[in-house]
């Protein structure tokens, strides 16, 4: 079959998919690798020309993909992930991958395969996640925020061993070759780059040319025999090179379509790899090795974070958001084959468990609030030490952000007792450090778990400054099941969900677009155009800014 017309094919077949995928609310790269299944099963995946266009497509997205991980995760976001995130994503990645090897050997793989199998199931898809977490409005919740750090180790700790699966010869040459080649383009071409960069940004095709130039470039070099690395892990080492320049953010927006176009191919050859495996006891490991991705390491990841002292919610919905498998695994076990170390059908099989963990695990985000209510019962309850039973007229506020922390010194000056609540440590700690007379929480307001410690019922006056509408629906529900209700004042981004937080009990709700209409408004009937009063106004707002 002409190339030409099997790639028409194939990108029409593709586009159907990518349709329906969007229907079902799944993520669209499943709905390629369905069709890439599809086209296997009607051999225009097997022709020939057609499978070596898809593998050289399938490695050239892999490539930009990895080119733009490294020019968006620079390797200095490193020191801002939590330390909470840190520790449960380093306990996570050892413990799935030892109870993952030891299942897989019960399996009847052998340990140096189920070595790369078990790599692949201690990472989840940073893709993805953050999709979902983004359209449910989670990523600035506690969970979301543990969520992310978590993500953000694993990505890291990946990409150390997609450097030492890709060398070759001696493993401790292997990781001082990688070693050298990171310092070289972090630190020596990191800070040259940036001086170029601008030149070549007068013009945006010009500074798309380079950066793809670059990618390859990079990635030529060192897959040559006399660097001895793979070239996705060029394009990694490109794309961190630049990850310091003023313009990463236009070179990434240009050169994503075409990556998306590559990596529309990689999975429909995944998809079509996937119907290698046949009905045979490939599928069965599949399926085995999928149930453990989807309940033993969720199980991993929230008993860890309850030992460190997280409420059953925060636990489980951090632990849920987790349960699949990533990108990072499929490159994982493609580079295993490509260097003789695994057999073909490992790749058919972890795509096809890639498959199924990251359709589950949609839903799984989808419902997590019904399935917690379900298991809630048997979370361990958590009682705050710091509140006291018998509180009585103080008054909560969750978040202390911008506007937390203007309302803080008013709501002192109130003289009622002030309890903040808030899911960043760092903030808690300064709380507690301070001589102000307050109660500082470690929580989020989208965790029921505390509302009976905060003795939400006999306080005066509730203010949420959490701009998540579900979440304040949730704290609305409890605060209505009594029948003296304190003042409830939220702050909501829009006006259709002020009135629906209107209509389930809020006293005041805050839309900061609207009440900035109404000062203004306000403004300009009392003082008309006061230019004098006007700058003193402006210039008292940016001394608090």
């Amino acid at each position: 079959m002409p190339v030409f017309v099997g790639l028409a094919i194939i990108m029409a077949f593709a586009a159907a998919g990518g349709i329906v995928a969007r229907v079902l609310r799944q993520p669209l790269l499943l709905g390629y690798a369905v069709v890439g299944a599809i086209l296997a099963f009607t051999g225009i995946a097997r022709d020939p020309q057609i499978k070596q266009l898809l593998d050289f497509s399938g490695q050239m997205g892999v490539t930009l993909l990895l080119f733009l991980v490294g020019l968006e995760l620079p390797i200095s976001e490193l020191k801002n992930v939590g330390k909470h995130s840190l520790i449960t994503g380093t306990i996570q990645i050892l413990l799935t991958f030892i109870f993952g090897l030891i299942a897989i050997n019960l399996l009847g793989i052998n340990t140096i395969t189920g070595s790369f199998v078990a790599l692949g199931l201690a990472f989840s898809s940073t893709v993805v996640v953050i999709k979902f977490l983004t359209e449910r409005g989670d990523l600035a919740s506690l969970h979301g925020k543990l969520t992310v750090g978590i993500l953000l180790v694993q990505d890291f700790v990946a990409i150390a061993v997609l450097i030492f699966l890709s060398g070759t010869g001696n493993p401790l040459l292997t990781m001082v070759k990688g070693a050298i080649l990171i310092f070289l383009f972090t630190w020596v071409l990191g800070k040259l780059l940036p001086k170029i960069i601008p030149w070549l940004a007068g013009s945006s095709e010009m500074l798309f040319v380079w950066a793809l130039a670059w990618c390859l470039s990079v990635a030529s070099i060192v897959a040559s025999p006399w660097v001895g690395f793979s070239p996705e892990l060029g394009g990694f080492l490109a794309g961190l090179a630049l990850a310091n320049v003023s313009q990463h953010l236009q070179i990434s927006s240009r050169i994503r379509p075409l990556r998306d176009f590559f990596l529309t191919l990689f999975f429909v050859s995944l998809g079509a790899g996937v119907t290698a495996i046949g009905f045979n006891g490939g599928w069965g490991i599949a399926l085995a090795l999928s149930g453990f991705v989807l309940i033993i390491k969720p199980l991993i990841v929230m008993t860890t974070l309850l030992v460190q002292g997280y409420t059953g919610r925060v636990a489980f919905m951090t632990a849920i958001s987790l349960a699949q498998v990533s990108e990072f695994s499929l490159l994982i076990a493609a580079l295993a084959v490509r260097t003789n170390q695994a057999p073909p059908e490992i790749l058919a099989i972890m795509g096809l468990v890639g498959l199924i963990t990251m359709i589950a695990s949609n839903y799984g985000i989808m419902w997590s609030n019904k399935i917690y209510k379900f298991f809630s019962k048997l979370m361990p309850k958590r009682e705050n030490k710091n509140m006291s039973k018998s509180a009585t007229g103080h008054i909560v506020l969750f978040g202390h952000n911008r506007i937390g922390g203007i309302l803080r010194p008013v709501l002192l000056a109130l003289g009622k007792p002030l309890v903040i609540v808030d899911f960043d440590p760092e903030v808690i700690s300064r709380l507690k450090d301070s001589n102000e007379k307050l109660e500082a929480i470690y929580g989020d307001v989208s965790d029921d778990s505390i509302y009976d410690d905060l003795q939400l019922s006999k306080s005066e006056m509730i203010i949420s400054t959490v701009s998540d509408c579900d979440d304040n629906l949730l704290l609305l529900e409890y605060l209505n099941k009594f029948k003296t209700k304190p003042l409830v004042i939220i702050v909501a981004t829009s006006i259709n969900e002020a009135s629906l937080l209107y209509k389930k009990g809020a006293n005041l709700v805050v839309v900061p677009h609207s009440m900035g209409g109404e000062y203004l408004a306000n403004l300009f009937e009392d003082r008309g155009l006061n230019r004098d009063y006007i700058v003193k106004r402006g210039i008292a707002h940016a001394k608090n800014l």
